[in-house]
């Protein structure tokens, strides 16, 4: 009968009156365990990690590519594996666009700073451009103007959304 010990059945008088009663005696329960301590331990000083295979970083795949690049140098089609195909054409066409924007111009990713080639090459041609007032120029990409471009000085310095 280890399921009735929760039950009880007792006689409970009241100013008097006598009344017989049943109540529910909630199972015993297990102790809290006692509180931890919460320890702060700082992280460990550990060097920098080196580059992978020990080179240095001024020989990074990224940047022996560019340096390659800058210098004229010829680069493979597959630009070493640093860059997809499409990124490592623009980048062989344009050097001095640098890599970032080649992968971004190949991606279709148009960004602050980006200039009015890379925007063509991203984009294409815009489907009209107006003047502003304060010299910059909007490309719109659709007829309202709600998606485009703000460059000043053939540089992008606003996004149209």
């Amino acid at each position: 009968m280890g399921g009735l010990g929760a039950w009880g059945l007792g006689a409970l008088s009241l100013a008097g009156l006598g009344a017989l009663g049943l109540w529910l005696r909630p199972p015993p329960v297990a102790p809290a365990p006692a509180p931890r301590t919460l320890a702060v331990v700082s992280p460990p000083t550990a060097p920098a990690p080196a580059p992978a295979a020990g080179v240095p970083a001024a020989d990074a795949p990224d940047v022996a590519l560019e340096r390659a690049l800058a210098a004229g140098e010829k680069v493979d089609a597959a630009c070493g594996g640093v860059l997809a195909e499409e990124a490592c054409a623009l980048a062989r066409a344009h050097p001095a666009w640098g890599l970032e924007a080649a992968r971004r111009v190949a991606a279709g990713h148009v960004v602050l700073g980006l200039t009015a080639e890379q925007v063509k090459a991203a984009w294409d041609e815009p489907v009209s451009q107006r003047e502003e007032a304060d010299g910059r120029t909007a490309w719109c990409y659709d007829e309202d103007c709600a998606s485009g471009f703000v460059l000043k000085d053939g540089r992008v310095v606003g996004l149209k959304e």
